[in-house]
């Protein structure tokens, strides 16, 4: 599927590449050898050998990305053969300034003829949950991120935008390395830790949480959270949100009540869930999504394990509304689970029905 895309959006410009592979090879042999077996290489290795995992589907984009250059390449040649043509034919100035505006209007075409589906102005998704992020960070908090989904919003916001410089957020991905480690040192001066060199990190994030956890609160993003036991076991991380935080640092010992909870969604933005028309989008936004999903989730795991199941019933309603097909099975398993220990057996019944209309995980074992 993904060729036969990449094939019907390239075959406007096939011929004007062609023209230029043909134009360069009589005039740069060697470029335009090289060019081609670079394209051709790439998009051979990609067909043949690149077998991503389910759901990084779109990681193709990345490797298709030299041969879209190389037929631009060519693209460009040949109308730069053109334009060469056309200055020893002598031709009138007029003539000259048309045929420049053509050749600009070819390049803009794409963008005019299918603007409705390239229009991203509305794609709100990963910007907005930046900003959710950034209203559950207490003043001076620390956010810890796992990579380019929750750490990317919060550089455009933080260091284009300057929203929040006093919350300090950095991806524990390169919180191993002392370059990166020396950068937030200079943006944020409290945020230094006692290791030297590259570390695993780990050892790097827990430094920082030792050294300046009596003064900072530290907030961790629910895509870290996920398989750190050392961070379960050494610091109790509290769903609150959009993030978790951490009980043992400052300011972080007020009650898990469903009043915080109420406060904190009733501020967030939660607009353009779903996923555009063209589905180049598709999969970031269901991540995106499903990241409120799994922030309703885990309160209401946390919520039935502190015996609240009042607010794990209205947690785990509330996740309904983002979660991804492949989870809704357990989420409605577990919905109906609070509603058996709040006394609502006809509910517990109707919901533990639809849980059998979605797969549930091995292994799961209710409460």
């Amino acid at each position: 599927r993904l060729v036969s895309d990449w094939s019907s959006d390239v075959c406007s410009s096939d011929l004007l590449a062609l023209a230029g592979l043909v134009w360069l090879y009589r005039n740069q042999k060697v470029h335009a050898i090289g060019f081609l077996l670079f394209g051709s290489g790439v998009f051979a290795g990609v067909v043949f050998y690149n077998a991503p995992r389910e759901g990084y589907q779109w990681t193709l984009d990345n490797f298709f990305t030299p041969v879209f250059l190389t037929l631009s390449f060519f693209s460009g040649v040949s109308l730069a053969g053109f334009c060469r043509w056309a200055a020893q034919k002598n031709i009138p100035r007029m003539v000259s300034l048309c045929l420049s505006a053509g050749c600009l209007g070819l390049a803009l075409a794409p963008l005019g003829l299918n603007y409705n589906a390239n229009d991203q102005s509305a794609y709100t998704v990963s910007y907005e949950e930046g900003i959710n992020i950034l209203k559950t960070a207490s003043r001076d908090g620390v956010i810890l991120c796992n990579g380019d989904i929750d750490i990317l919003p919060l550089w455009y916001l933080q260091l284009v935008e300057g929203k929040r410089p006093d919350a300090a957020s950095f991806t524990t991905q390169l919180a191993g390395l002392q370059w990166y480690r020396d950068d937030l040192s200079r943006q944020w001066p409290f945020l230094q830790t006692s290791t030297r060199g590259d570390v695993q990190p780990d050892i790097a994030v827990e430094d920082m949480i030792h050294l300046n956890s009596s003064d900072h609160p530290f907030y961790v993003t629910n895509i870290y959270c996920q398989g750190v036991p050392w961070l379960w076991k050494n610091h109790s991380p509290v769903p609150d949100g959009m993030l978790w935080r951490l009980a043992d640092t400052h300011g972080q010992n007020f009650a898990f009540t469903s009043n915080r909870t109420n406060e904190l969604w009733s501020q967030y933005k939660l607009r353009n869930l779903n996923p555009p028309e063209r589905k180049y989008w598709d999969d970031y936004t269901d991540v995106m999504k499903d990241a409120y999903g799994q922030a309703c989730s885990f309160t209401g795991d946390y919520a039935m394990a502190s015996q609240n199941p009042q607010l794990a019933q209205w947690s785990y309603s509330k996740a309904l509304q983002y979660h991804q097909p492949q989870v809704m099975g357990i989420t409605y398993m577990k919905l109906a689970e609070s509603e058996l220990a709040l006394r609502r057996p006809v509910d517990a019944v109707s919901h533990y029905q639809q849980s059998f209309q979605w797969p549930l995980p091995q292994g799961y074992a209710p409460y």
